[in-house]
């Protein structure tokens, strides 16, 4: 099931599925179904290549502070 929400948050309409084509993707064989072309929300500095692996603990991060 999380490779068919990859499908449905997809960034561009166009790619997302149908609904018919989702209740396709549900009741088929898990082997069967292609991933998506890429993460809908990993930022592009994160995707480039030669930087390796990062971790959560080096990934930048946006402030959630409270406001008054």
């Amino acid at each position: 099931m999380a490779i068919v929400a990859l499908w449905c948050i997809q960034m561009k309409p166009a790619i997302r599925p149908s609904m018919t084509k989702v209740l396709e993707m549900l009741e088929s064989e898990i082997e069967l179904l292609e991933m998506p072309p890429k993460p809908a929300f990993v930022p592009s500095e994160l995707q480039a290549p030669n930087h390796g692996s990062i971790s959560l603990a080096t990934a930048p991060t946006n402030s959630l502070a409270a406001r008054s």
